[in-house]
Formats: C-alpha cells, sequence, structure tokens
C-alpha cells in the first residue's frame, strides 16, 4: 500500500519531512538523541549497532550491543573511561559507567566490577558460600599462568568450581574457597573482634549472618588481652599463613599465632 502524505503540519514524534514528503522520526543519524534508540533506520530511530551509531551523543559514546544501548562503557570497551598514571581504567560492567579503578590492578580474593580489572589468568566472578551469593571477587583459572601451584588445592583455594559466568560474560573454571569467605581473609589478622573486655565476638569477621570466621586470642601487652579475627578451617593446609594450626575440636578456626 502507497503510503500518503500528511496534511497537516508536523507529529512531535515525526518531526521532519524526507523526500517522499512523509513525516519521519529521524533523516539522519544526529537526529536521534535518546541512548535506548540513537541509529536512524529508514526514518526511524532504532538501538545501536555500532560505536559509531553513539558517536553524536554526549557521555555515552559506546554501544552496548546486547542491548542495543548507548552507554558511557562497557566490561570489554572502557577506552573512553581515560588512564590514571599510564594505565586504563576499568568500566563498571553491571550499571555501565567509568570507575576510577585500574585495569588488571586487583588480586586474588579482591572485589572486581570487571573482568578487565583482575589479573591475567583470573577472572571477577560472584562468590558463593553455603548458598549465599556475594558480591564479584577475583578467582584464579586453574594452571593459568601464575596461578598457585596447585590449585585449587593450594591455599586459600580447596575446591574447583566449573563453567562460572564472569561478570563479563565469559564461561571459565576458577580457583575458589569452601569453608571460608575472602571477606574472612581480608580480616584475617587485621580486625579487632573484641565486643567488650575479654569477649571475643566472630560476627565482628568475615560476611555477615554467616559462619566464615572466628575471632581469638591474637597476644598481650601487659594486662590487656586482644582478639583478632580469624578464618574458619577444615585442615591446616587452608590457613592464611604457613605453620598455623587448625584445631581438630569446634570451633574450627585457623589459630593466629604459630
Amino acid at each position: 500500500m502507497r503510503r500518503v502524505p500528511r496534511e497537516r503540519g508536523l507529529r512531535r514524534d515525526e518531526p521532519f519531512c524526507d523526500l517522499d514528503h512523509f513525516c519521519v522520526e529521524c533523516l539522519k543519524t544526529a537526529d536521534c538523541t535518546d541512548p535506548q534508540a540513537s541509529f536512524c533506520d529508514a526514518g526511524s530511530c532504532s538501538p545501536c549497532q555500532t560505536n559509531e551509531d553513539c558517536a553524536h551523543l554526549t557521555g555515552t559514546t559506546v554501544c552496548d550491543a546486547p542491548t542495543g544501548e548507548c552507554v558511557e562503557c562497557t566490561g570489554t570497551d572502557y577506552a573512553s573511561c581515560g588512564t590514571h598514571d599510564g594505565t586504563p581504567l576499568v568500566c563498571d560492567s553491571l550499571i555501565r559507567t567509568c570507575s576510577d579503578r585500574k585495569e588488571h590492578a586487583a588480586v586474588e580474593c579482591n572485589t572486581c566490577i570487571s573482568d578487565a580489572e583482575r589479573k591475567l589468568g583470573q577472572r571477577c566472578a560472584r562468590e558463593v558460600f553455603d548458598g549465599t551469593e556475594l558480591g564479584y571477587r577475583c578467582f584464579w583459572e586453574p594452571e593459568a599462568e601464575g596461578a598457585p601451584a596447585g590449585c585449587p588445592a593450594a591455599p586459600p583455594y580447596v575446591v574447583l568450581k566449573s563453567d562460572v559466568t564472569s561478570i563479563d560474560g565469559v564461561m571459565a573454571d576458577v580457583c575458589t574457597l569452601k569453608v571460608s569467605t575472602c571477606k574472612a581473609h581480608e580480616d584475617f589478622g587485621n580486625v579487632d573482634c573484641e565486643a567488650a573486655e575479654d569477649v571475643p565476638d566472630p560476627s565482628l569477621c568475615g560476611e555477615p549472618d554467616l559462619n566464615d570466621a572466628g575471632c581469638e586470642f591474637s597476644g598481650s601487652v601487659g594486662d590487656d588481652n586482644y582478639y583478632r579475627c580469624t578464618v574458619r578451617c577444615a585442615a591446616h593446609e587452608v590457613c592464611p599463613s604457613e605453620g598455623l594450626e587448625c584445631p581438630t575440636t569446634s570451633p574450627r578456626v585457623c589459630e593466629l599465632n604459630p
């Protein structure tokens, strides 16, 4: 059916007149200013297909092809985020905005916001402990260059998880923790967990409401005793430092002093 030119003025959603005298939404891509429909396709503003379809926008010059939306950056396309001290800054893959975090700067068990932030040989994958999904952390891929020898058997790893999907959608096998969490290892020996004088409180350690950590005596100065966070264990080998003991009785947490 042949289209018939409109008799009266222009509609707000079709403000342009094409060569055939039909009202259309756009004549060129620059006429499309909605990040979710930035590409002019046969007179209609449509989702982007390439970065070129977003180049005319301010602040959202990267095309997230799977969604067709122009965004500030993606986990794999973050050149728009610039550099700091010569190192590229990475994109937060979940919210698709630039961050102040550096490329390849995160180490094992660090929090991460994209695969680009982790060291080569690792993946930024969601940590799961006792069925509870935690945030994204960096975990080594087995046999990757730089991975601990024997991963996942090397401390603190005790389990291999297969076909994990990274934050940027890459499928990989990763070495992860089983009886504790990355947060518990971060707190190990560093966090004061004395709730009151000589009253240790394990709830001050590790992830909230998860049995992933403990609070143990770490030493004394004069009459003052000190307590610091430690981690759950199933064997001496998974304790963060060589020579630390994992008791055979409850609570099974790594002793702080060898």
